[in-house]
């Protein structure tokens, strides 16, 4: 009843207890096996069946396809040798006997028993002629492996699905074009067949032939108009050809159209993720999630909207989920160690990570970023070590490489190495990261206009939106004002809900006696009332135009909540001395000058103490 309901994880407990109490039920086994399968679990799943292989055939069986999907084909082979002894003319057995040797790379064995097997009916001779292309175009003998094709499409004229079968063999071998001819025989067969379409326009697409790919899954809609497949692709070729609006519009459709459909949803978070919808792919992200409670991916891809929003302890709770729902993907690890790490604890972190690479040493994910946990917890030796494991393995890109080199130098403050390593990163083909970390080598090792750095970069990608907050930061801290002020007024023209932003281009008109400034405040507070840099901003322009009274009002609720902005709590001194409270604006400005890190602050507040000691006398 809970499986009907999409509640797996409750199943398997129920059936986890139905086999604790009875250990030989073999039907409660298979079932708690097909669950744990299903929650990703293949290893679990086959330690579940083992127990009763020997007095069960259909058991026996699933542990030996379970052996292979578990990485194990030998173990396979070996169950399925022994059934055989006791069935030798069980011909399905010989079968999944013919598909283990295969998995186990044993082509010439598995093609000997194939030889063997006789007097099947029709379904289950397709299914060994088809096991036995498979196993010639895994050993490379094309020439074979067509014939065979040939001679099982000559045994059913007319069978489209036998067509489309073959088409997905040579498909899955790298072999397009005797795919293609597949396909399109499966249409000769039967005009308009859209598995044969689909597939066409797969292979069309993957060859850049985007309008023959888009007229393909357009013919698939024509005949199945909720062929969903048809749909993600449509979308997907608008998106990959410079659509992205078409592409996000196609999946809206989709999402309006089924409720809780996860594929449309899973590929609609990454779009508006990628077009600087954090929002919208956020709450997308929960509708997944939320629809399917038990699906590790959605689980998965709501974690990362949730850290990309700055909510890394909500975010580490979705990655819970994900790697209990499937505890073996080295991914959902990588995820939730960086979530660790957001939270301020690096050890679990670094655990996640070894775990990852145990799963899969050679998971390139985990390893970068292992070098970048070690870095910035200040492990540098150890990051230095990760790093050179790293690059001797075979797969390890260069620009990578590279990058990593260029942060662990900039972290050591060896800037000038760091610079050449950064500019390789960049020859090599990376942006994003080590653009920024050129900026920031060249920036401290004092090179001339290190900002063109980044402007070079916005020209090439306007909509490179970290690099355009980089920069404008960058003006606002060095009072190019006027520089600054272009960049936020881009950047709250693409990201017009990021009160942020209008905090900072609000301040901006504000110091340019612009008007604009006191309704971009407003706007900045009306979505993050509880700001204490918005509530600051805000209050300071309504100072500067007249309203001291909602201006105090703003300013001493922001002192509340950061006592430790020395910008803040100056504001505060100011307002209380306007309105005749000296003695609470000696309190606040003391403050200031007692806070390190309001050093910039420390002149204007010397002086306001001064006057408010003066005045006191």
């Amino acid at each position: 009843a809970t499986l009907a309901m999409n509640q797996p994880a409750q199943a398997e407990s129920y059936l986890a207890r139905a086999v604790e109490a009875e250990p030989e039920n073999a039907t409660a086994r298979k079932l708690l096996a097909q669950v744990r399968l299903g929650l990703g679990s293949p290893q679990d799943a086959l330690a579940t069946l083992r127990p009763v292989t020997g007095i069960d055939s259909e058991a026996a069986s699933m542990a030996g396809m379970l052996s292979i999907r578990a990485g194990d084909p030998g173990a396979a082979i070996e169950l399925f040798r022994e059934q055989l002894k006791a069935d030798p003319q069980n011909e399905e057995l010989r079968l999944q006997l013919a598909v283990s040797l295969m998995a186990a790379g044993r082509n010439d064995e598995a093609l000997a028993e194939i030889a063997l097997i006789k007097g099947l009916d029709q379904a289950a001779q397709l299914r060994a002629d088809l096991v036995g292309i498979a196993v010639h175009l895994q050993s490379g003998d094309l020439a074979a492996a067509r014939a065979a094709s040939r001679a099982t499409a000559e045994a059913r004229p007319g069978d489209p699905q036998a067509r489309n079968t073959l088409g997905a063999l040579f498909l899955s071998a790298g072999q397009a074009d005797d795919a293609a001819a597949w396909f399109e025989d499966a249409l000769k067969a039967e005009p308009g067949n859209a598995v044969a379409e689909f597939n066409l326009g797969r292979i069309a697409a993957i060859a850049g032939r985007i309008d023959e790919a888009e007229a393909r899954f357009n013919a698939v809609l024509k005949v199945q108009p909720e062929n969903a497949a048809a749909q993600l692709a449509l979308a997907h070729v608008a998106w990959v050809t410079g659509k992205r609006e078409e592409g996000i519009r196609r999946l809206q459709a989709m999402r309006a159209a089924d409720r809780t459909a996860l594929e449309p949803r899973l590929m609609l978070v990454r779009y508006l993720q990628a077009s600087g919808e954090s929002a919208s792919a956020l709450e997308v992200a929960r509708e997944a999630s939320t629809a399917h409670p038990q699906n590790a991916e959605a689980a998965h891809a709501l974690g990362q909207m949730l850290v990309d929003a700055g909510e890394p302890a909500e975010a580490l709770r979705a990655f819970d989920r994900a790697t209990e729902i499937a505890p073996g993907t080295p991914q959902y690890l990588v995820s939730r160690a960086r979530a660790l790490a957001m939270t301020g604890q690096p050890d679990d972190a670094r655990q996640d990570l070894r775990n990852a690479l145990a799963i899969d040493p050679d998971f390139t994910a985990a390893r970068l970023a292992l070098v970048d946990l070690e870095r910035r917890t200040g492990r540098l030796d150890a990051a230095a070590e990760a790093l050179a494991r790293l690059k001797a393995a075979s797969d390890a890109d260069e620009g990578t490489v590279a990058l990593l080199e260029g942060e662990l130098m900039l972290a050591r403050r060896d800037y000038e190495p760091a610079i050449s390593r950064f500019e390789a990163a960049i020859a090599g083909g990376l942006g994003g990261r080590a653009i920024v970390g050129l900026f920031q080598a060249r920036l401290q090792a004092g090179k001339p206009d290190p900002e063109n750095t980044l402007e070079e970069a916005l020209q090439a990608d306007p909509d490179d939106t970290l690099l355009r907050v980089l920069l404008a930061d960058y003006y606002l801290r060095n009072a190019r004002y006027p520089e600054a002020a272009g960049h936020y007024e881009k950047l709250v023209q693409s990201q017009p809900d990021n009160p942020a932003l209008m905090n900072n281009l609000a301040w901006l008109y504000s110091q340019a006696g612009d008007s604009r400034a006191v309704d971009l405040a407003k706007r900045a507070h009306d979505l993050a009332p509880e700001s204490p840099m918005v509530m600051d901003t805000y209050g300071w322009i309504l100072h500067q135009q007249g309203d001291t009274a909602r201006a105090l009002e703003l300013i001493r609720a922001a002192a509340t909540l950061a006592p430790q902005v020395g910008e803040i709590r100056y504001h505060h001194a100011v307002l209380l001395e306007e309105t005749g409270d000296p003695a609470g604006a000696i309190v606040e400005v003391r403050a200031v000058l007692a806070e390190p890190t309001a050093v910039q602050h420390h002149a204007n507040a010397q002086a306001l103490l001064d006057r408010l000691e003066q005045g006191k006398e």
